[in-house]
């Protein structure tokens, strides 16, 4: 095709053209909001490339001015709100990363009513990739007449890593495959505020704490993993139903939209080196925390002697929690007379399914805070005190279908009596309780009486029987007779 005047691209449908493309002219893509036009020749117009709706992607770097990085530039290519630019990336004839730097350079700075304009996007198609595709350069807005908020496409199977510490503030939108936040990478410098359009997987798997405080829709899979000391936290109305996978590091459920919840309708699985916490927000699916997994609830989820205590609410109807062997619920106090959800950890749920057995259970670990939330003796804990404690709510499950489950789950208090070391005169057991037509989980603290106490009782008790007579003289000393009153022993005496 000779282009000597204007290629206008204004359909609907959605077109490839693989001739090439030659002449003075320019080529503009209009009008067809989500429609895309791929240039996949070698094409060597010399004009202006305007594409202001729909998306504009080129197949190789001789697709965009006959792979003439020099042309590349906001002067040659003028991208306008709602359109993207896009390109393949990570194929043996696709874009390198190394032209992805050139194109960002030029693009993605300064701009005066070209390059990458407010409200526009940048695409890659990561289809013909081999391996993850990484890219290190961080994205950003751009400044400027016409400059403003940038958004980001993810195009296509496989996976594109993103591993820096990007900037920009437009949706992102996940069309296929994997868009990866990896290494120590992060979007909105750790704070990402714009939507995430999920039509793929989400996997967070950066060192880097990361807050998406906005929606993402679609039936996508979220996944958090590797970043063993990172959180990730949502806090938006995320409507995605294709499920969540914990596998390494936080993720804090802190949405607190009783529709959706904080990761859509979809299960939640917790598999071993994930956490599961909230600080009082909603899931509105089923959760399963498998060995070596932990769901929790807190300010601080990450770790069991930091931060207050909360509720994670998932009592949406229908939906089932499960608790699997080896599987764990830290629980923290930092008030022993205080209230549930906000002095100790509780969770709210519909209805509990206990998959561990007596031979391979589930742990209910304890863990004493100060008022100061952090490890030490609890407030108002007094070892001669009885207490219970409801720990979990279960709105779907009898009295009598939790009485089945206590013995598959094992207590583990050392987090409690190491700092309060007097608790080790009582006895700390879990129990149920009804509660309407369900049932709560308690965990109960039952004294028992100080060994300084009976001694003090026994001397009484001999003391009497003293009054009443006197030893007889058989070579029993006091101490022995006090011992054998102790002990139940008759007392040896005679009459005056």
């Amino acid at each position: 095709m000779t282009d000597n005047g204007i290629v206008e691209y204004s359909s609907t449908a959605a077109q490839t053209l693989s001739g090439n493309i030659s002449g003075s002219g320019a080529l503009t893509k209009d009008t067809g909001t989500s429609s895309v036009l791929t240039l996949s020749g070698n094409n060597n117009y010399s004009g202006v490339t305007t594409i202001s709706a729909g998306t504009l992607q080129f197949a190789k770097p001789a697709s965009l001015y006959n792979g003439t990085t020099a042309s590349w530039t906001a002067a040659n290519i003028k991208v306008g709100s709602g359109a993207t630019f896009a390109i393949n990336i990570g194929g043996a004839s696709d874009f390198t990363t190394g032209n992805v730097t050139t194109l960002l350079t030029n693009l993605d700075g300064a701009v005066s009513s070209n390059g990458l304009m407010s409200g526009s996007s940048i695409g890659f198609d990561t289809t013909n990739a081999t391996a993850t595709v990484t890219l290190s350069n961080v994205i950003a807005n751009t400044t400027g007449t016409g400059g403003g908020s940038v958004g980001v496409v993810k195009l296509g199977a496989n996976t594109l890593a993103l591993t820096n510490t990007n900037t920009f503030t437009g949706e992102t939108t996940i069309s296929a495959g994997t868009l990866q936040i990896g290494s120590a990478g992060s979007l909105g410098s750790g704070s990402y505020a714009a939507d995430i359009a999920d039509n793929g997987t989400f996997k967070y798997s950066s060192s880097a704490n990361q807050r998406c405080p906005a929606t993402s829709a679609a039936p996508a899979l979220l996944i958090k993993d590797t970043g063993t000391s990172s959180t990730l936290t949502l806090s938006g109305i995320n409507t995605f139903s294709g499920g969540t996978t914990i596998n390494a590091g936080t993720l804090m459920a802190n949405s607190t939209n009783t529709t959706s919840g904080s990761t859509g309708t979809g299960l939640v699985t917790v598999n071993s080196g994930g956490t599961l916490g909230s600080s009082n927000g909603q899931i509105r699916g089923s959760i399963t925390v498998n060995s070596g997994g932990i769901i929790t609830a807190g300010t601080s989820a990450g770790s069991p002697t930091t931060g207050a205590p909360a509720k994670l609410t998932a009592n949406a109807a229908s939906k089932t929690t499960t608790f699997a062997s080896g599987g764990n619920y830290d629980l923290k106090i930092n008030n022993a007379t205080g209230t549930a959800g906000t002095n100790w950890d509780e969770l709210v749920l519909n209805s509990l399914s206990v998959t561990a057995t007596t031979g391979s259970q589930f742990n209910v670990k304890i863990f004493g805070l100060t008022s100061g939330n952090v490890a030490g003796a609890v407030p108002n804990f007094n070892n001669t005190t009885n207490y219970s404690w409801v720990i979990a709510t279960l709105a779907g499950t009898s009295k009598t279908t939790l009485d089945g489950f206590l013995a598959s789950l094992k207590l583990d208090t050392s987090g409690f009596t190491n700092n309060n070391s007097l608790a080790t005169h009582g006895t700390f057991s879990l129990g149920d309780q009804v509660d309407g037509s369900g049932s709560d989980l308690v965990l109960n603290y039952s004294a028992t009486p100080e060994v300084s106490s009976l001694f003090l009782l026994g001397i009484g008790v001999g003391g009497l029987a003293m009054r009443r007579r006197r030893p007889k003289k058989i070579g029993l000393s006091p101490i022995g007779m006090l011992l054998g009153q102790l002990s139940g022993g008759e007392t040896l005496s005679a009459p005056e």
